[in-house]
């Protein structure tokens, strides 16, 4: 029983620290060279993550990103046409079952989205 405690406490602050992601966008000071979105996530945490895009009923994988370091994930040309698109993100830590969700943003082609996992 002791132990059962001491997970769900521990999936609680998961759950608090995934929350706490800040999410922005800001057009890039240089344009990717292939004109598509980048998700820049910059995990200060000691967790990798799963980072997930969502658009429409859609959710697609970008990639992990791992724990203390800055990672740079391109979106997909399919989700983010040349007028934009309203896009989500997720990220799951790996091997929880919980999983923090940004604020919806319009992205348009050549965006950065900086997205900050606090340490814990």
């Amino acid at each position: 029983m002791r132990h059962q405690g001491s997970r769900m406490a521990a999936g609680l602050g998961l759950v608090g620290l995934l929350l706490a992601c800040q999410a922005g966008r800001r057009p890039a000071e240089q344009p990717s060279p292939s004109g598509l979105a980048v998700v820049r996530v910059d995990n200060q945490s000691w967790a990798d993550f799963n980072l997930f895009v969502n658009w429409e009923t859609t959710r697609q994988r970008l990639g992990r990103a791992t724990a203390s370091t800055l990672g740079h994930f391109e979106v997909p040309s399919l989700l983010v046409p040349p007028a934009g698109s309203t896009l989500q993100f997720s990220l799951q830590p790996i091997g929880a079952q919980v999983a923090g969700v940004t604020r919806r943003i319009h992205v348009l082609p050549g965006d950065t989205v900086l997205i900050t996992i606090p340490p814990r």
